[in-house]
């Protein structure tokens, strides 16, 4: 057993080492983390050209209606009774902001007092987002800890929308995970057949599963560092973030099984580029559920993509309701479970095949 071990770390640490001298493969396997990056410093306005309109009740008379009277980004219209606030917002307001009358006192002992804050389904998801995200930022900076926020959705029977940093976590990692499982796993087998040293491997000691096990180890250390790098600069570890480490392995072990497929398959380089190509975009589709609600048919062809899992649990781990949803969490993460042992069943055969 101990012998077969070190024939699959034998394997997968040539491939490490043999993706980092690779320049073209290190810069496509970077391009989620740069992509991450570049969307860190868009503007906060850039999606709203006028100021939002924003609801307040504050009895308290709070400094930190003060401090977003500052913003030029949002306009604030006080109201006298609470009921104004939670009552449907009118067109022309993006949310309302409900502050505690001891609010002050509780931040300088040290406390963190809760807000209310409503915000506008009517208006644009563009609004929306950029309305949480001042409100979210100016509350850390004010209390230097994640804000305690109560959320409440008006005017709106549609799915609560994320928030748009959780967004691009979601949207980044929907990239990632197939970007390396479909992408890199497939060029190490295919660089084995290029270079004919395919053969010698399975002509050595090494069975067909332990070259497929050195392979996949490769891909889900590639995947589980590019993971890191964007939980880090996403704040990825917000909500149930346990289901989430949960739903993020078993999404990178499917992808990096039907990456396996796909090596054993593809002949060329060419072919690895040109079809790992096409399918990363097909992956990619269930990103759309994220912005819009489909409808039951659409969603019901998007079933079959493991990326589609992912965005379905994400949604709920990060805002931290996969209570309210449990069995939809759990037929997705055993969704990704069949889909990660079929693929490697068939990986097994392929790999038998070229064998014999």
């Amino acid at each position: 057993m101990k012998q077969r071990l070190m024939i699959v770390w034998a394997i997968a640490h040539k491939d490490m080492l043999d993706a980092l001298k690779q320049q073209y493969l290190l810069f496509s396997l970077s391009l989620p983390i740069l992509l991450s990056l570049a969307l860190s410093f868009i503007p906060q306005d850039a999606g709203a050209a006028n100021a939002l309109n924003v609801v307040v009740y504050d009895p308290g008379e709070s400094q930190f209606i003060a401090t977003l009277q500052a913003l030029p980004e949002i306009e604030l219209s006080r109201v006298s009774q609470l009921e104004d606030v939670l009552a449907p917002l009118q067109a022309d307001h993006i949310g309302g902001l409900i502050i505690p009358a001891n609010f002050d006192a509780e931040i300088q002992t040290g406390q963190q007092p809760e807000l209310v804050v409503s915000v506008n389904g009517e208006r644009s998801i563009v609004e929306q987002q950029l309305f949480r995200r001042l409100i979210e930022q100016q509350v850390w900076e004010l209390v230097e800890q994640p804000a305690r926020i109560n959320w409440i959705e008006q005017n709106t029977t549609s799915p609560t929308i994320i928030q748009a940093q959780h967004a691009t976590f979601i949207s980044m990692i929907v990239f990632a995970l197939p970007l390396t499982g479909i992408f890199l796993v497939p060029l190490l087998i295919v660089e084995e057949k290029e270079k004919q040293t395919l053969q010698a491997l399975l002509v050595s000691p090494a069975r067909p599963i332990e070259i497929a096990l050195g392979k996949a180890m490769t891909g889900v250390v590639y995947s589980a560092a590019m993971v890191a790098i964007l939980l880090v600069m996403q704040q990825g570890w917000q909500g149930d973030w346990l289901v989430s480490m949960v739903v993020l392995f078993m999404g990178a072990l499917a992808m990096v099984t039907l990456g396996l497929i796909l090596g054993s398959l593809f002949r060329t380089s060419m072919q690895v580029n040109t079809w790992s190509g096409l399918l990363l975009l097909i992956f990619m589709v269930p990103i759309v559920v994220l912005v819009f609600d489909m409808p039951l048919f659409v969603t019901a062809m998007l079933y079959v993509l493991p990326t589609y899992h992912l965005v379905e649990v994400l949604q709920l781990s990060l805002a931290g309701e996969t209570a309210t949803a449990p069995l939809q969490v759990v037929s997705s993460i055993v969704m990704l479970l069949l889909i990660t042992l079929g693929a490697f069943g068939v990986v097994a055969w392929l790999l038998r095949r070229e064998e014999s």
